[in-house]
């Protein structure tokens, strides 16, 4: 069922109650047009030199931290580039709190976030409320939902989805054609707490449909076995990997160990699951909030049940990187 057109209207995760993420932590952004892109990466403080940072398009193997150097943990880490995704928010919400650091920020800003398909994705009927379908030809055109995980702070409730496009497959500046654009529709769920926000987007392409539930099985798999058959590596780096659009540059790969972790326990109705919050030294920039924070071993509830509640990256504090809250298998 599609929801109302209140923008207003969202809906919550109220079964959580957990620690805010939020304190002094320093989001990261970035803006929309070139020259403000441009100074941002140049006199960036936060990376400065953005060493650690390997564009999609040059990613091998070897650049695998050199114990994971292994054709699966290639093969998992090319999903999550696959599937990872630029996100452009074109309005700010008058919704948004007084002490909100972006409450009076003008223009539109960019994140990072990942791609996932509902159970049910297929709309058949009705009027499709994507931008292209207000042409009352176009109703009855069958449409699909396409889920998309990032920070709650990046994309705040429907006023900001409506005015917000996610970009896929922009992993070479030279070849922004190949780029699939998606308007996003409405807030599916968001945790303020967990600064997790779930967006829909629409799309009329099942090919796209199919090609991200396929990465998402297959990274599911890869994940799966490496629960199943841990490498031989140094049991205090605990590999960290984030995928992102750092500065709005084309999708880039970095890799880091997880210094630090906060666990709280889950309620009643996810037993066996335990909320948890990582810090950790994978390089980021302005601009990789919202990206997925992959760490090695650990078992993601969001592909038992197709309600992501992984962990997105949502700033840096204390001097090290930290993401919101997500929920987890419980490890033995």
């Amino acid at each position: 069922m599609l929801y109302t057109d209140k923008e207003s209207m969202m809906p919550t995760d109220k079964g959580t109650k957990m620690r805010g993420t939020k304190g002094s932590l320093n989001y990261e952004v970035t803006y929309r047009n070139k020259e403000a892109q441009e100074n941002s990466a140049s006199s960036c403080t936060k990376n400065p030199g953005h060493e650690g940072f390997i564009f999609a398009e040059n990613f091998s193997i070897e650049s695998l931290p050199e114990s994971f150097r292994t054709p699966k943990m290639y093969e998992l880490c090319r999903c999550l580039i696959n599937l990872t995704c630029m996100i452009e928010v074109f309005a700010t919400s008058k919704n948004r709190s007084a002490s909100d650091n972006f409450k009076d920020q003008l223009g539109a800003r960019i994140g990072s976030g990942s791609v996932y398909i509902p159970l049910k994705y297929t709309h058949k009927g009705g009027h499709c409320p994507c931008p292209e379908c207000k042409d009352p030809k176009n109703a009855g055109r069958e449409f699909y939902e396409v889920y998309v995980t990032t920070a709650h702070h990046v994309v705040f409730d429907n006023y900001e989805a409506r005015r917000t496009y996610v970009k896929l497959h922009f992993d070479r500046e030279d070849k922004k054609e190949s780029t699939v654009t998606l308007p996003g529709y409405r807030i599916v769920n968001y945790n303020a707490e967990a600064d997790r926000t779930i967006l829909s987007c629409i799309t009329h392409d099942i090919r796209i449909v199919k090609e991200i539930q396929k990465q998402r099985d297959s990274a599911k798999e890869f994940e799966e076995y490496f629960c199943s058959h841990p490498l031989e590596t140094n049991p205090s780096y605990n590999l960290t990997v984030i995928v992102g659009h750092p500065h709005r540059w084309p999708k880039t790969i970095s890799f880091g160990s997880c210094v630090q972790v906060q666990s709280i326990n889950s309620d009643e109705s996810n037993k066996g699951t335990v909320w948890t919050e990582y810090k950790y030294n994978a390089p980021t920039c302005p601009g990789s909030s919202g990206a997925l924070v992959w760490i090695y071993g650990k078992k993601r509830v969001g592909y038992r049940d197709s309600d992501i509640t992984t962990h997105t990256h949502c700033g840096s504090e204390d001097g090290m990187n930290k993401s919101g809250l997500g929920l987890e298998f419980k490890t033995p």
